[in-house]
């Protein structure tokens, strides 16, 4: 019988495909993976088990960002009254967007707003029960892949998440970083110190994102602490923040950064690839002249995240691309 025409695969073929699958995107044989996907994409549509397979295979974080949209969408559209498809979408919602490309505009595609709408009537049903730490997890995770559209509702669930397990560091953090994506600099350092606190030992990412949220939010000695606790060679500098010697980079400045802007202009505008003198691991001076007017120029200082966008090679030399998390200072040079 034809998978066309099968009711259900059977869930030892199901795992062979899944294993396949997988094995195919980590070899970079993307090609060769899609036959098992689109077989179970087949069959997803009345068999919920071959279903939550392409969920775990996009979750993975192997698929292009487009792909894993439409496996996405299409398993939506046949389960969506399904509460463990629900929270498994939306806790791996965040490989449907470029999360290194911090200020990417908020998604076209529709299935966010929707899957939100679900998973917030099955959060409020599931309201003090064992279901609800899982649901409103997957419902943080889905607003905040929404740029600045749903940002009320995601820092509410990210608190709720913290009233309920108060002594899971991964909340904390989770918090802190939501925060420092969205300029609440001070609010994100409270929350990475908490889960400073909790953790048995330090998280690289979590101490990142301390960093990054002392220095935007202008705790120089703090942020100083922090960087020489991580051994980098570093010391108070301008600006009251820490300084070292650091090898230049590029940045790609936004008119409207994401921790700038709101929901009604959700995107990035105008963007320039541009040079920085490197200060810290997280900021520096902008170095280069723009075309365009994009609100921040030259002697600009600018604080940057962690992750970067890409890379760009310059003979043997890869040189990161960050991106621009907010402009610390305008120094309206002319």
């Amino acid at each position: 019988m034809t998978d066309s025409l099968a009711t259900v695969l059977s869930a030892e073929t199901i795992d062979q495909i899944e294993a396949s699958v997988l094995a195919d995107l980590d070899a970079g044989r993307s090609d060769d993976a899609e036959p098992g996907i689109n077989r179970l994409l087949r069959a997803q549509c009345r068999d919920r088990e071959a279903a939550l397979a392409l969920v775990r295979i996009v979750a993975a974080g192997k698929l292009p960002v487009e792909r894993g949209l439409a496996l996405f969408e299409a398993v939506f559209a046949a389960h969506r009254e399904d509460v463990e498809l629900l929270q498994c979408l939306g806790e791996a919602s965040d490989q449907l967007r470029d999360i290194d490309d911090l200020n990417l505009a908020a998604p076209a595609s529709s299935f966010f707003a929707e899957l939100v709408e679900c998973l917030e009537r099955r959060v409020q049903a599931a309201s003090g029960t064992s279901e609800e730490i899982p649901l409103l997890s997957a419902l943080a995770t889905t607003a905040r892949m929404m740029g600045r559209q749903r940002d009320a509702l995601a820092g509410q669930c990210y608190r709720r998440l913290i009233e309920l397990a108060p002594q899971r560091s991964h909340h904390h953090y989770n918090l802190g970083l939501f925060c420092k994506t969205r300029g609440w600099f001070a609010e994100g350092l409270r929350a990475n110190q908490a889960a400073a606190a909790l953790e048995d030992e330090p998280f690289e990412g979590r101490v990142w994102n301390e960093g990054i949220c002392a220095t935007g939010a202008g705790e120089g000695e703090l942020a100083l602490a922090i960087w020489q606790g991580m051994g980098q060679k570093i010391r108070m500098g301008r600006f009251g923040l820490p300084e070292g010697r650091y090898a230049t980079c590029k940045v790609r400045l936004a008119q409207r950064p994401l921790a700038e802007r709101g929901a009604t202009e959700d995107d990035p505008g105008l963007e320039e690839t541009i040079w920085i003198e490197r200060l810290s691991p997280c900021h520096g001076i902008v170095r280069s002249v723009l075309f365009q007017r994009l609100g921040v120029d030259y002697g600009d200082v600018v604080l940057v995240d962690g992750a970067p966008i890409t890379y760009h090679r310059y003979g043997e030399d890869q040189i990161p691309v960050f991106p621009h998390l907010a402009t610390l200072q305008r120094r309206g040079y002319q």
